[in-house]
C-alpha cells in the first residue's frame, strides 16, 4: 500500500517533543512492512525554522521521502502556502493520506483537498480531546471546531486513537467514523546503540540516583508540581536528584529556573535543556525512575523509551497507560505534588522494588510497543476502511 502522511511537525523538528518522533516511527514502521511511504510537512521547528533542511524540495530523511515546506511566520498553526499545490502534485500516486495534527493549516487545507479529489484518509486523534487540551484556549478551539476542524473528523474515512480512552473522547465529540486503536510504538534500534557511562556526559550525575523528567517544556506537562514534589523528596533522599532534560518557550524556561531558586534546590535540579542522539538515550537508560506529571497526553512517547530502556516510570492517569500500573511497570498516581513525593520516595526507599519494576517496564515496552506492530495495525485498519468504501457525512 502507497501511504502519504501530512503533519507540520516532522523529524528533526524535535522541538515539538513526541509528535515528530511518532510520525518518523510509523513512517519507518511502515516501510518495513514493505509498504511505500513518504512525508509532506513544514520546516517549523518552534519559534525558528529547521536550518538543515532545503525547503520546497523533496530529500530523506534516515531513509523516509520527505518535503519540508516552507513555513511563513513562526506560529503554531503552521501556515505553508505551498501545500496546496505539493499535495495536487503527488497525491494522485498514493492510495491514503494519514493527517497527524489539529488545529492547524495543514489538516485543514489537505483535509479539504483530498475530500474533493476523494482520496481517503485516515486522521489521527493525538490526544486532540483530551479535558485538559480541549480547556485550553477553549473559545479560539471551539469557534475553529465548528467553522473548519470537526468538517475535517467527519469526512475521515477512519480515526486512529492512541488508547480506549482516546476513543471515548472521540464519541464525546460525535463522531461517528470507524476507529481503530493503534498505540505509538518505540525505535528500539535508537535505544539499544551504545553509550558512554552517564558520568562522562554528565559528570554531575555520575554515581547519582536520579529522577529524569524528559519532554517539551510545557505548562502542561505539570513540571511545577514535579519540583513542588522533589522538595518534599529532598527531606528524605537528600542525595537524589531531579533531572529536567527539555526545552520550551524562554519564559517558561525562566518561570521554571525561578522554582527552583525557590524550593532551594541549585544544588539538586540539573536541567539540561534539548537532548538528542546519545545524551538523550543514556538519561532514559541511565535514570533510577522517570517521571511524567502530565495533565494532558495522547500517549506518551518518553514514558514508552524509558521502559523500553529498563526504567520504571510514575505517570498520571492522564497518560492513559493504566497498563504501567497493571503490569508492574511503575507507578500511576495523580498530578498532586504530596501524591508524587509520596510516589518517589516509595521507590527510592525500596531499590528491590524499582529493579522488579524496571525488569517488568522493559518487558512490558518490548512486547506491546513496536512502532512494526503499529504499522501493522494502521496498514490493517486502512484496508479494512478501504473495503468498506465508508462514505464521509455531509453536513
Amino acid at each position: 500500500m502507497r501511504f502519504l502522511i501530512v503533519t507540520p511537525m516532522f523529524a528533526p523538528a524535535f522541538v515539538y517533543g513526541g509528535p515528530p518522533r511518532s510520525s518518523l516511527g510509523l513512517a519507518k514502521g511502515l516501510q518495513a512492512c514493505g509498504h511505500s511511504v513518504a512525508v509532506i510537512t513544514s520546516n517549523g521547528n518552534g519559534s525558528v525554522n529547521l536550518s538543515d533542511v532545503v525547503p520546497d524540495q523533496w530529500t530523506t530523511y534516515e531513509g523516509v521521502s520527505v518535503i519540508y515546506l516552507r513555513r511563513v511566520g513562526n506560529g503554531s498553526y503552521h501556515w505553508a502556502p505551498g501545500l496546496g499545490a505539493e499535495l495536487m502534485r503527488c497525491v494522485a500516486g498514493y492510495d491514503i493520506a494519514i493527517l497527524r495534527a489539529t488545529w492547524t493549516y495543514f489538516n485543514w487545507r489537505s483535509a479539504s483537498l483530498l475530500h474533493k479529489v476523494r482520496k481517503p484518509y485516515l486522521q489521527y486523534a493525538l490526544g486532540t480531546f483530551d479535558s485538559w487540551a480541549l480547556k485550553h484556549h477553549h473559545g479560539r478551539k471551539r469557534l475553529y471546531w465548528l467553522i473548519a476542524e470537526r468538517w475535517v473528523y467527519k469526512r475521515a474515512t477512519g480515526i486512529i486513537a492512541l488508547s480506549e480512552s482516546e476513543v471515548l473522547q472521540i464519541r464525546g465529540m460525535r463522531l461517528d467514523r470507524p476507529i481503530g486503536i493503534i498505540p505509538n510504538g518505540v525505535d528500539f534500534d535508537e535505544l539499544d546503540q551504545e553509550t558512554p557511562p552517564i558520568g562522562a556526559i554528565y559528570p554531575e550525575l555520575d554515581g547519582r540516583r536520579f529522577i529524569l523528567y524528559m519532554g517539551r517544556l510545557h505548562q502542561k506537562k505539570g513540571i511545577e508540581r514535579l519540583m513542588e514534589a522533589f522538595a518534599a523528596v529532598q527531606a528524605r533522599h537528600s542525595d537524589a536528584v531531579l533531572v529536567i532534560a527539555g526545552a520550551g518557550e524562554g519564559s517558561y524556561e525562566t518561570a521554571l529556573s525561578a522554582l527552583v531558586e525557590r524550593y532551594g534546590l541549585n544544588k539538586r535540579v540539573v536541567m539540561t535543556g534539548f537532548v538528542s542522539g546519545i545524551r538523550r538515550v543514556a538519561l532514559l537508560r541511565s535514570a533510577y525512575v522517570h517521571v511524567l506529571p502530565s495533565l494532558s497526553e495522547g500517549l506518551p512517547m518518553s514514558a514508552l523509551e524509558a521502559m523500553a530502556c529498563g526504567t520504571p516510570v510514575i505517570v498520571t492517569p492522564q497518560c492513559y497507560l493504566p497498563e504501567v500500573q497493571a503490569e508492574g511497570a511503575g507507578l500511576v498516581v495523580e498530578n498532586d505534588p504530596v501524591t508524587l513525593a509520596q510516589a518517589m520516595i516509595q521507590l527510592l526507599d525500596a531499590p528491590d522494588l524499582r529493579s522488579h519494576m524496571a525488569e517488568r517496564a522493559y518487558r512490558l515496552a518490548r512486547q506491546h510497543y513496536s512502532w512494526r506492530s503499529a504499522a501493522e495495525k494502521v496498514a490493517s485498519f486502512a484496508a479494512r476502511v478501504m473495503g468498506a468504501q465508508v462514505s464521509p457525512q455531509e453536513e
